[in-house]
């Protein structure tokens, strides 16, 4: 997964889904080198939130 895999279909619920249940490991450490990108997107601070928790 690349981080712009994560970036291009954060706007895309099912899809990001896809991406993180193929590899949790591998998502959240992309989506945390991706997230300073896209702070002000809604599915973006979900996603935050759910891999901190």
């Amino acid at each position: 997964m690349k981080k712009s895999d994560l970036i291009d279909h954060i706007d895309q619920p099912e899809e990001i889904e896809k991406l993180y249940r193929k590899s949790p490991l591998q998502f959240a450490a992309v989506f945390m080198q991706a997230y300073p990108e896209i702070p002000d997107r809604k599915f973006a601070e979900y996603w935050k939130i759910r891999l901190e928790y």
